[in-house]
């Protein structure tokens, strides 16, 4: 499963990895979060599946947040069924973890 892949190779990178849900309580440390996004449709019959890596750090280092997202696609590029779209969200505060985040397509 392609979810799964990228989530052994985050974790393999050394990167602290958690599935929609998983993350709980105040954001202490850089993390990523992986979530599944859907099926874009492109034409009659295909589509384009969609995964979400969002990289969060403590309000406090904000700037920690475009290296950890780096470091996640790097960590990605051994996945050979993925492939980036190029697109990163605005960075993005979360008040309820108290976390900085941006977000790669």
């Amino acid at each position: 499963m392609i979810m799964t892949d990228m989530y052994d190779a985050l974790k393999g990178a050394g990167l602290e990895v958690y599935m929609p849900g998983q993350a709980v309580g105040e954001c202490r440390a850089p993390r990523i979060l992986l979530a599944d996004a859907g099926v874009i449709p492109h034409g009659k019959t295909l589509g384009r599946h969609v995964f979400y890596v969002t990289a969060c750090v403590p309000f406090a280092r904000p700037i920690e947040a475009a290296g950890t997202l780096e470091r996640a696609r790097a960590a990605l590029q051994s996945v050979t069924s993925v492939r980036p779209t190029g697109e990163t969200s605005e960075g993005e505060t979360d008040d309820t973890t108290k976390a900085y985040c941006i977000s790669a397509e």
